[in-house]
């Protein structure tokens, strides 16, 4: 097991290998007992409303 930590840009805090495959399986089973669907919740801006004008800018 190699546990030096990676330098590469958006490698570092993802987790890879036996374990993290491991932990991956674990949560899509304890999702799926829960009934949390894999897909992702649509965002909208919808429900934001513009800031007042009066406030200065900051930059």
């Amino acid at each position: 097991m190699n546990l030096e930590a990676s330098l590469e840009f958006g490698e570092r805090m993802r987790g890879s290998g036996q374990i993290a495959e491991q932990i991956e399986q674990m949560f899509k089973v304890a999702c799926r007992k829960a009934g949390i669907a894999d897909n992702r919740l649509k965002l909208s801006t919808a429900a934001f409303r513009k800031v007042d004008t009066n406030q200065p800018e900051l930059f």
